[in-house]
């Protein structure tokens, strides 16, 4: 009876000295979604690009040793391709932080999404979710010069074989037609004192498209309007008016 008491009170005693395995702590710290060096984030990233198909890790602390794992990751984004890790062998020593693979998929749409991760091991689970982005990408495209058709221009006052008052003052008027490429200017001409030069008596940037000139010369006057776009494109018109006397109708008397 002794010795089977003292059987029994040693293998109490020997059961309270064995060690028993603790179950290692785990908590999932952070996650980081990597795609090309070219667009790399700063680490660790939540961010990414619609159409980037990135690499998706977790940061897993854990303070023991972690024997064999698997893992499962969702996402409340809109994704292709989804691709989860396999269940992994072999040993996390210690007390550290590791990073675990946990698949990819390929984001296509923008937007601030939740994405929900756990991890599976021998030593006990960890879940963790986390806020991420997806932007769009911008592209910046140089600003392409427009080409523009060349505008063109007709005579409105006066007319061809038209009359100018002498020593009055004369409005010259004539019609644009401009096809985009701003700015664009109107000039009138008449001719210059050597012969086949032309000079200007007027300009104009904008509406109303005319200017006003005193001619003291009798005879026929030729007149030239020209006009330009930003690109240099121009147009000309020219007629020949007639410059004479014209009677004050205030000198008639009833």
């Amino acid at each position: 009876m002794l010795r089977s008491r003292f059987l029994s009170s040693a293998l109490l005693l020997a059961l309270l000295v064995t060690p028993v395995a603790a179950q290692a702590a785990l908590r999932i710290t952070d996650i980081d979604m990597h795609v090309a060096p070219a667009r790399r984030a700063p680490y660790p990233s939540k961010k990414v690009f619609v159409g980037d198909t990135p690499e998706i890790d977790a940061l897993l602390h854990h303070d023991g040793d972690v024997h064999g794992w698997s893992t499962n990751w969702t996402t409340t984004a809109p994704v292709t391709g989804v691709r989860q890790w396999t269940p992994q062998t072999g040993i996390l020593p210690g007390n550290q932080m590791h990073l675990v693979g946990l698949g990819s998929a390929t984001f296509t749409t923008a937007g601030r999404y939740k994405l929900d991760v756990t991890i599976h091991t021998g030593a006990g689970d960890a879940s963790a979710s986390f806020d991420i982005e997806v932007d769009e990408i911008r592209v910046v495209v140089a600003p392409v010069s427009a080409a523009c058709l060349a505008p063109a221009v007709r005579w409105e006052s006066p007319l061809a074989s038209g009359a100018i008052c002498q020593n009055q003052d004369t409005t010259l008027r004539a019609v644009p037609t401009f096809r985009g490429c701003e700015p664009n200017t109107m000039e009138f001409l008449v001719p210059g004192k050597l012969a086949g030069t032309w000079a200007v008596i007027g300009t104009r940037t904008a509406a109303p498209w005319s200017v006003t000139h005193k001619f003291t010369t009798a005879g026929p006057m030729h007149l030239k309007v020209v006009v330009k776009d930003k690109n240099g494109a121009t147009a000309a018109s020219e007629i020949t008016a007639n410059v004479g006397r014209c009677l004050d109708a205030s000198q008639f008397k009833h």
